[in-house]
C-alpha cells in the first residue's frame, strides 16, 4: 500500500498510512526498491521530496542492478544503482542536488553551494509542508473530540494527539 501511494503521488494518503501504521519504516524495500527509488522511478518529484524531508529516509540507499544486454558480448552487466542514480537518469536535477544536501558524505563546501542554488526550491519545500501542517490542525479542529470512560466513571477528553507535532527535517 505505501508503494502504491508513493507511485500514485498521494503524499495525503502516504502520510495517512505512516499515521496509521507507527512502526512502519520509511526505508522499507519491495523487490529491492526503496519508497524513494519508487518515487523518483515514476518522477513524482513532491513525493521525493516529502519523502526526503519529513520521514527523513535514507537517500544513500543503493541496490545491485543485473542488465541483460543480449547482443552485446559480454550479455550480463552488475552494478550498484543507488537513489542518486536513477534521479540522474530520470534527469530530475534538483532532486539529485537535495539528495546531496542531505547526505552526509557530501563535503559541507559542496552544499554551501548547493543551498544558494537550490534555496528558492528550499523555501518552496518549506512553505508546501507548513501548508500541509496547517491543514491537518484544520481538520483536527473540526473533529469532534472523543469521550474517554476511565476506571472510576468520570468522563474525560483524549488530549494524546494534541501533544504529537509533525517537524521539518532540517536540511544542512
Amino acid at each position: 500500500e505505501f508503494f502504491k501511494a508513493t507511485e500514485d503521488g498521494s503524499i495525503e494518503r502516504l502520510q495517512r498510512l505512516f499515521d496509521e501504521q507507527k512502526d512502519a519504516d520509511p526505508n522499507m524495500t519491495h523487490f529491492m526498491e526503496s519508497l524513494l527509488m519508487a518515487a523518483i522511478r515514476r518522477e513524482r518529484l513532491e513525493v521525493a521530496e516529502y519523502l526526503i524531508d519529513q520521514l527523513t529516509i535514507n537517500v544513500k540507499y543503493a541496490t545491485n542492478l543485473h542488465e541483460f544486454r543480449v547482443r552485446k558480448a559480454n550479455p550480463i552487466r552488475q552494478r550498484t544503482f543507488s537513489c542518486r542514480d536513477l534521479a540522474y537518469e530520470k534527469g530530475m536535477m534538483e532532486l539529485v542536488d537535495l539528495i546531496d544536501i542531505t547526505n552526509d558524505e557530501v563535503k559541507p563546501s559542496i552544499k554551501r553551494h548547493l543551498r544558494k542554488r537550490l534555496q528558492a526550491r528550499l523555501d518552496s519545500i518549506r512553505e508546501t509542508y507548513l501548508k500541509r501542517l496547517a491543514e491537518q490542525k484544520n481538520v483536527q479542529l473540526m473533529l469532534p473530540p472523543t469521550e474517554e470512560k476511565d476506571t472510576s466513571g468520570l468522563s474525560i477528553t483524549d488530549r494524546s494527539d494534541d501533544k504529537m507535532t509533525q517537524q521539518s527535517t532540517p536540511i544542512l
